[in-house]
């Protein structure tokens, strides 16, 4: 009897467990039944919300890329404006160095002309001065500079304080490399002007040597001549009166040959002096002289060109 009720007992009991382990289960799946529309619509608001930031990045990026070609054009006008502007300070440094040129070439053909009187009549034969003038020409450099130009470029810009450092740095490197170069030309053009003054002075030095020379000969055959006549006049007076007091012969016994009479020597039979000769010489070496001169005036406006 005992288990007859033990037997029902654990049926019912494994029933009771059955049902209640189905509940459970039942429990979850109705959970995750009521979960999932929650959960789907967390996912979209999720997806719209990266969509938007989608859609504001790209917004960022268009800007930013309107921004940056915009800083590219400005980049390229401050370097053209940087250009142009280390082109007008080399040029004011060529035409400062030109106008110290002329002023030391002035010095210089003041004192030849004070040291030798004998240039101020060479001067004259030269049409023009040794070097050509240069502010003309910078002038002309500086309208065809300005002239090519386009009027955007003209325009002054605006710039920050690092593109200002940036640009004065590069600037004085630029300025630093052509007054280098002008100061080396500059060397060079003097020293060729000083070593054409010096072979002009000792040409004309030696000329003036020779002149001289040429001038005390000339002075010694000129007394020599003189003393000449002097005699062959005295010679005649002395034959006439003695012919005065010696008997007079006979028109008869007269001989033209017993007459022997001195040719007299004048400055027109004698031979020309060697003036002649020297001034050609003074002549060829002025010519030659201009000839140099002219030479390098083409060199140096053959130099300004190219530069």
């Amino acid at each position: 009897h005992d288990q007859e009720k033990s037997a029902p007992s654990f049926s019912s009991l494994k029933e009771l467990y059955d049902l209640c382990q189905h509940f459970v289960y039942d429990h979850v799946f109705a959970e995750k039944i009521t979960s999932l529309p929650s959960q789907q619509s967390r996912d979209e608001e999720e997806n719209e919300h990266l969509k938007k930031t989608v859609t504001m990045l790209q917004a960022q990026l268009s800007l930013e890329r309107q921004k940056r070609v915009t800083m590219e054009e400005e980049y390229g006008l401050v370097l053209k404006n940087s250009e142009l502007e280390q082109q007008l300070g080399a040029t004011d440094a060529y035409r400062a160095c030109a106008l110290q040129l002329e002023a030391e070439m002035a010095e210089m053909w003041q004192m030849l002309q004070a040291e030798h009187p004998f240039v101020n009549g060479v001067e004259k034969l030269v049409p023009d001065p040794l070097f050509v003038p240069f502010k003309e020409p910078g002038q002309r450099l500086l309208d065809e500079m300005l002239l090519t130009v386009p009027e955007v470029h003209r325009k002054p810009l605006k710039r920050s304080s690092s593109e200002t450092v940036l640009s004065s740095l590069a600037g004085r490197d630029i300025m630093r490399g052509h007054e280098e170069t002008c100061i080396r030309w500059a060397q060079a053009v003097k020293q060729r002007s000083i070593s054409l003054l010096h072979e002009a002075d000792t040409q004309y030095s030696a000329l003036k040597a020779k002149y001289q020379e040429l001038l005390k000969k000339c002075q010694q055959e000129e007394d020599s001549l003189s003393h000449k006549t002097v005699q062959t006049s005295r010679a005649p007076a002395k034959d006439l009166a003695a012919l005065h007091a010696q008997p007079k012969p006979s028109t008869l016994s007269w001989d033209p040959a017993s007459v022997t009479s001195e040719p007299i020597s004048s400055p027109t039979t004698s031979t020309p002096p060697e003036y002649k000769a020297l001034f050609k010489e003074i002549f060829s070496r002025i010519k030659k002289t201009k000839q140099e001169i002219d030479e390098q005036r083409t060199k140096y406006r053959s130099h300004s060109s190219h530069s």
